[in-house]
């Protein structure tokens, strides 16, 4: 719940139906957004039930290195999806709407783990 409150925060309302598209690429590499987001997905995913899943599948094959590229692939996989999706609903809403609509997400699953519905 708290992470939907969070990513609530800097949302004004106004903007959310106002798409300032196409957005520019820029042909540079921009270390900031890739900073930022690789801080933010290292940051999320410490002590995440996929790393406990990796570090028993480690010790039960006693093959780190094989557990390490599986590991690797299926994130790949998971990554490219979930940018390619970004990219899709990118071209048709703003992302202030898609924040305002995963916040919402993260708080009505908090609120119903706190009530015990799931």
């Amino acid at each position: 719940m708290g992470i939907g409150v969070e990513r609530v925060r800097g949302i004004k309302i106004c903007n959310l139906l106002n798409p300032q598209f196409p957005l520019k690429e820029e042909e540079n590499m921009d270390w900031k957004i890739f900073i930022a987001t690789f801080s933010a997905i290292f940051l999320a995913e410490l002590a995440d039930k996929t790393q406990f899943v990796g570090i028993g599948m480690s010790a039960k094959s006693g093959k780190p290195i094989i557990v390490l590229l599986g590991s690797i692939s299926a994130y790949t996989i998971v990554t490219a999806i979930s940018v390619l999706i970004g990219a899709t609903l990118g071209k048709y809403i703003t992302p202030e709407l898609i924040r305002y609509v995963g916040a919402s997400i993260f708080v009505v699953i908090g609120v119903l783990m706190f009530l015990d519905k799931i």
